[in-house]
């Protein structure tokens, strides 16, 4: 699949935001919830991500995809030292596109980022309890390198991969 890769601006955060929201409006109507509505608002994105580290993945034109890559993980990844590794949050893929290796272009996308920037890793967490969701991530080279509870409420599996 050709892609472009952009890096989002304010002139574009709206369809960033739009992308998550239509993932987290689908998820919900699977009964599989990821994120709240006002999880994926503008104003909840902007504290939590600064615009350079948001992308959004366009198929001939048309906003299709979306990716974050942080240089910090203090959240999930606390004892990880800034500078040898990128994290990837928020990957989303527009329902019109999913099934077409959008996502694993995105994650292609992340990869070559983290080699630019001489990463050693690409990182990730994601929900345990989602075979396939972990599957996939496997499927696209992620070493699983611990599980755990977190907020003793969310079992989450750990990624990476070496670059």
């Amino acid at each position: 699949m050709d892609i472009t890769v952009e890096r989002v601006t304010h002139t574009n955060l709206e369809i960033f935001c739009s992308i998550l929201l239509e993932a987290v409006q689908w998820l919900n109507d699977e009964d599989k919830a990821m994120w709240t509505i006002e999880d994926v608002s503008k104003g909840h994105i902007l504290k939590q991500y600064a615009l350079e580290e948001m992308y959004i993945g366009f198929v001939q034109g048309t906003p299709a995809a979306t990716i974050v890559l942080q240089e910090i993980d203090r959240f999930f990844w606390p004892n990880e030292s800034k500078g040898d590794s990128l994290f990837l949050h928020k990957l989303c893929v527009r329902r019109q596109f999913s099934g077409q290796g959008l996502a694993s272009c995105m994650i292609d996308f992340a990869k070559n980022e983290a080699r630019k920037q001489n990463k050693a890793f690409l990182r990730l967490d994601c929900a345990a309890d989602r075979p396939a969701l972990c599957a996939f991530y496997e499927a696209n080279g992620f070493k699983k390198v611990r599980e755990q509870r977190v907020f003793d409420r969310f079992d989450t599996a750990f990624y990476e991969y070496s670059l």
